[in-house]
């Protein structure tokens, strides 16, 4: 059953997206992008993967004072695969793959939702 679920959340996500490109593919089409807007972009798009690698650490440091010895490293993985969930409808996927992931790494599932309900939003 979870497996039905996910692949339909996925293909309605992926019906919008297709939507949403063939409504106003006219105005996409006609977007020009020169040098200084690619930096830009790449500038910003970096700025952001920092911002979401910081609020994984911030997790993590969450974990640790609640008595959770755990990899960093793996615990910011988790942060970044579980945090395009929270554009999907009803907004809770990444809390729920969240905490199923870190109860994945051995952490206890009240300290995993109760750092989850912590962390800086």
């Amino acid at each position: 059953m979870k497996q039905v679920l996910r692949w339909l959340l996925l293909g309605g996500a992926l019906f919008f997206l297709a939507s949403a490109l063939r409504n106003n593919w006219q105005e996409i089409a006609a977007i020009r992008i020169d040098g200084v807007a690619w930096a830009i972009l790449t500038i910003a798009t970096g700025i952001t993967l920092l911002a979401h690698v910081w609020a994984g650490w911030v997790w993590t440091w969450i974990l640790r004072d609640l008595n959770q010895s755990i990899s960093s490293t793996q615990l910011i993985q988790v942060y970044l695969k579980t945090n395009i969930a929270k554009y999907l409808p009803g907004n809770v996927g990444h809390y729920i793959g969240r905490i199923m992931g870190a109860k994945n790494l051995r952490v206890s599932t009240t300290a995993a939702t109760i750092s989850v309900l912590l962390e800086p939003q």
